[in-house]
């Protein structure tokens, strides 16, 4: 007798096969998107750097004889001058690759008198219940610090505050230093 077609278990079999390459697949197809994404947040902020460095060289003595050292700027300003090209056709603006929001944070521009030259930081607000990946630089309380280890507070369990008085401040979370003071604006 001839037989026209797959039985039961056969069917069944290739479904399970197909259901655990799925769930093989998936995780590591989520893990590099993200990492894509993160990749693709560096190299934006790198560009926005770039651009306020082109920017900080031309203003240089205005950096210089600010009251703290810094002046500040932000992406519109920077698209205006021509430095950046905007991603929006309606608006001065380039999104975050990670949730589609705008990158608005602020750029501090500071003279560094022991080196003679002009620092750039592309700041974000702080926010405790945010996550924030190595290497990027928040503002807080008119202070700068650059993200030391990839901080992930989905809880929104407070982070503490260590000011010991030598500049070393710092922010910590669960006995770990997250973030280390780079710039006081004050």
């Amino acid at each position: 007798m001839m037989k026209n077609g797959f039985t039961m278990i056969e069917l069944l079999a290739s479904v399970v096969i197909l259901g655990l390459l799925l769930v093989l697949t998936i995780p590591s197809y989520t893990s590099i998107t993200r990492e894509m994404k993160s990749s693709n947040l560096d190299g934006k902020i790198s560009e926005i750097t770039i651009a306020a460095k082109k920017h900080a060289e031309v203003i240089k003595d205005e950096i210089k004889d600010a009251p703290n050292g810094c002046l500040f700027t932000d992406v519109n300003e920077l698209i205006t001058l021509g430095l950046l090209e905007s991603e929006s056709d309606s608006a001065n603006q380039i999104y975050n690759p990670k949730d589609n929001s705008v990158l608005g944070g602020k750029i501090y521009m500071c003279y560094d008198n022991q080196k003679y030259k002009v620092d750039v930081y592309y700041t974000f607000t702080f926010d405790q219940t945010k996550s924030y990946q190595k290497g990027l630089y928040v503002l807080d309380n008119s202070k700068i610090y650059q993200c030391v280890l990839n901080y992930s507070n989905k809880g929104g369990i407070n982070a503490t505050y260590q000011e010991d008085g030598d500049g070393d401040d710092a922010i910590y979370y669960r006995g770990k230093e997250y973030f280390k003071l780079v710039k006081d604006l004050n």
